[in-house]
């Protein structure tokens, strides 16, 4: 929140003075405004993120003759 608000106002006066001006106008509870929309965002992409990883990762480390994964595989996997 307090990047973005200080993104769209142009301000320089740094996070310190950005957090405060948010709390006086706002209160304490809106610096987290916006939290749960983030969060509908970004915990279905982790899952999907990180059981399609292990997933490719585990297929990986099966055709491997010493049943290692490699770097560049380890690599791939996250990159898929």
């Amino acid at each position: 929140l307090l990047r973005t608000r200080m993104q769209a106002t142009g301000s320089s006066d740094g996070l310190g003075a950005t957090a405060a001006r948010v709390v006086r106008s706002g209160g304490v509870g809106s610096l987290w405004t916006g939290l749960g929309a983030s969060l509908w965002r970004d915990v279905p992409f982790s899952c999907i993120y990180w059981a399609l990883y292990e997933a490719l990762r585990r297929r990986a480390k099966a055709t491997h003759p010493q049943g290692e994964v490699t770097t560049s595989a380890a690599f791939l996997a996250g990159a898929a």
